[in-house]
């Protein structure tokens, strides 16, 4: 799939979401605010897991969590934060299965970018890797790639998740707090559409500028050079 594809359907993804917390926003705030807790923390890893487990078709659901923390500023983002984190993190899982079952087909970027971690971690250690895996998960670099080589490599999944998992959770509780104190300082002068068309054209920026950088390229120059 082309970059410019994705974008389009990460965009057309975020609208999408956007518009439907718009049009059913008292459902959506009713529910998030008084569901039943353990329906509650499951919507939120589902939607961390589908959101990271797809791999092919890329889905903004850091960008819904800003929607949902800027319209609804009541939301607890350490619940957010946490059950999205794991969700996402175990969402990684996808990527390591594919390239631990597949490591003879996946193309062969993938298997040089495998043999150029495996020199990473001779190099600088298991523990730079750990380091590695908490800085993709905690930024919008590819972590996906990260976990296709290291299925590749047959890494153990559970020792690769213990760094993503606390990455993740940091990321997403810097997301959920931005967009709450963001909904805070807009509802009372732009209302809820102003605030939701606002948040709108702020993601769609971000996300076509991390769709325009290169950040597979990066990483491979990242593990050559260190």
């Amino acid at each position: 799939m082309s970059k410019l594809v994705g974008l389009c359907i990460a965009l057309i993804v975020l609208i999408t979401s956007g518009v439907f917390t718009y049009i059913h926003f008292e459902r959506i705030e009713n529910f998030i605010l008084s569901a039943p807790r353990d329906l509650l923390w499951l919507s939120m890893l589902a939607l961390g897991f589908i959101g990271a487990s797809s791999v092919i078709v890329p889905i903004p659901y850091t960008g819904i969590i800003f929607i949902i923390s800027s319209s609804i500023p009541e939301v607890n983002t350490i619940e957010i934060a946490v059950f999205v984190g794991i969700g996402s993190a175990l969402g990684e899982i996808t990527g390591w299965l594919m390239g631990f079952a597949m490591r003879k087909l996946v193309p062969k970027s993938y298997r040089g970018r495998a043999e150029a971690f495996l020199k990473f971690i001779r190099a600088k250690g298991v523990w730079a890797l750990y380091l590695l895996l908490f800085i993709f998960a905690f930024t919008p670099l590819p972590d996906d790639a990260v976990f296709i080589a290291l299925g590749i490599l047959r890494f153990p999944i559970i020792k690769a998740l213990i760094p993503c998992i606390v990455g993740k959770i940091l990321a997403i509780y810097s997301i959920a707090t931005l967009g709450k104190m963001f909904g805070e300082v807009l509802e009372e002068t732009i209302g809820i559409a102003g605030t939701m068309i606002l948040t709108l054209v702020l993601i769609t920026s971000f996300i076509i500028i991390v769709f325009a950088i290169n950040w597979e390229e990066l990483l491979s120059k990242f593990i050559k050079t260190k």
